[in-house]
C-alpha cells in the first residue's frame, strides 16, 4: 500500500524489575497505528542510541555490541553481527555496496549487507569513540578522530579497507 511507515529505535531504561532494552518500532503515519515492535533489537539496551539505517529492503541498527539487520515488513531479525564493542557516535553507512561500521573509532568493519559477514576489518586508527566520524565521498571513506594531542584524518578505500593516506 501507499502508507508512510516511520521506523525508529527507543531505549527503555530498566527501573526495579524492568530490564533495560533497545526496541525497534514501526509506526504507520497514515493510519496512526503501531505496525510492529521488536523488543529484542538490543537486548542489553546499552550503547549510543542510533537512528536505524534503511537501505533497500532491510533495516540496520547498531547497539553497543552488534549490528542487527531486520525485515522492515515485520521487524524480524534477519542476521546479527559478531560482537563489535564500542560507543562511537558514527552512524552506519553504505559505501561501495558494503555496510560500514566504525564501532569504537579505533576500528572499522565492512559487512556484507545481506548476511553480516565481515568483508574486511581495519584496526589501529588512533581515535577515541567520542570523537570519531566517518563519511563516504567520491568513492572514498574519510574517518577523523582526535586523541589527547593529535587530530587525524584517514582516507580509506571502501573496497579493501586499505589506508590511502593519513594526515
Amino acid at each position: 500500500n501507499q502508507d508512510s511507515i516511520l521506523i525508529f529505535s527507543s531505549r527503555n531504561l530498566g527501573v526495579g524489575p524492568i530490564r533495560t532494552r533497545l526496541d525497534l518500532i514501526a509506526w504507520n503515519l497514515s493510519t496512526r497505528r503501531l505496525e510492529w515492535i521488536n523488543k529484542e533489537a538490543g537486548p542489553k539496551g546499552i550503547g549510543t542510541l542510533h537512528i536505524p539505517l534503511i537501505y533497500g529492503e532491510k533495516v540496520y541498527l547498531k547497539d553497543a555490541e552488534h549490528i542487527t539487520c531486520f525485515d522492515p515488513k515485520n521487524g524480524d531479525i534477519i542476521w546479527q553481527s559478531q560482537p563489535m564493542m564500542g560507543h562511537s557516535q558514527t552512524p552506519l553507512l553504505f559505501a561501495d555496496g558494503k555496510l560500514i561500521v566504525n564501532p569504537d573509532g579505533r576500528e572499522m568493519y565492512a559487512l556484507n549487507p545481506d548476511n553480516g559477514q565481515v568483508l574486511w576489518h581495519k584496526s589501529g586508527m588512533e581515535a577515541p569513540a567520542s570523537a570519531s566520524h566517518t563519511l563516504y565521498h567520491d568513492g572514498k571513506l574519510y574517518s577523523n578522530g582526535i586523541t589527547d594531542v593529535v587530530s587525524k584524518l584517514h582516507c580509506i578505500d571502501p573496497s579493501t579497507g586499505e589506508t590511502i593516506w593519513t594526515m
